[in-house]
């Protein structure tokens, strides 16, 4: 009798999950190593952790800036599945068009790149900046992004300006037609797809 009491309380522990500790979870995998010199689309498909800033991910890839890419009239608090991040690989400059597959709030969040180009150097002075460009049209296009710079282009500042800032000093209101490259962040065909500059004005949003 006593060997069947001890075979029941070893069953009933069993049962209530108290025989051994959880098993460990596993640490996350480190991230790959991003080959030098590979072709820039060689990254499409890529899924990894939203990556801030400042930080590397795959290894050797710098994140330079990200943002949303939206649709016009957005506002925050709205679905944005999709967003783009400027990645620096040594001297190499990419644009990455980007689908977030988690939703906002989840820890590690992780997005899939649907598609990469190559930008050229950004550099002396100038800047890549999604959204606040347009065409001919009274509102900027949001999937619009140009490697633009704001260099005080009188013409196209608006009259209300404040006529003592200098040029080249940051201003809310400063427009620039000096754009070198563009592309469409295409969230119909997931396509980054590239824009004549010519034509192209973009709004700085300031400092």
């Amino acid at each position: 009798m006593a060997l069947a009491g001890a075979l029941l309380v070893a069953t009933a522990a069993l049962s209530l999950g108290r025989s051994s500790p959880p098993a460990p979870v596993a640490p996350p995998a480190p991230p790959p190593p991003a080959t030098v010199g590979a072709d820039v689309r060689s990254f499409i498909g890529l899924v990894y952790p939203q990556t801030s800033p400042g930080e590397e991910y795959p290894n050797g890839v710098v994140h330079l800036g990200e943002g949303l890419v939206v649709a016009e009239h957005w506002r925050p608090g709205q679905a944005a599945p999709f967003g783009w991040a400027h990645v620096g690989q040594g001297a190499r400059q990419m644009l990455w068009m980007e689908r977030f597959l988690d939703p906002p709030g989840t820890t590690g969040r992780r997005v899939e790149v649907l598609d990469a180009v190559e930008t050229g150097p950004v550099e002396g002075g100038y800047r890549l900046q999604v959204d606040g460009c347009r065409r001919g049209d009274p509102d900027p296009d949001p999937e619009i992004t140009a490697v633009v710079r704001y260099v005080g282009d009188e013409k196209e500042r608006p009259a209300a300006a404040d006529p003592e800032r200098t040029p080249g000093e940051d201003d809310a209101f400063e427009f620039s037609s000096d754009v070198v490259a563009a592309w469409r962040l295409d969230r119909a065909a997931n396509r980054i797809v590239p824009q004549p500059p010519a034509g192209l004005v973009c709004q700085s949003a300031g400092d």
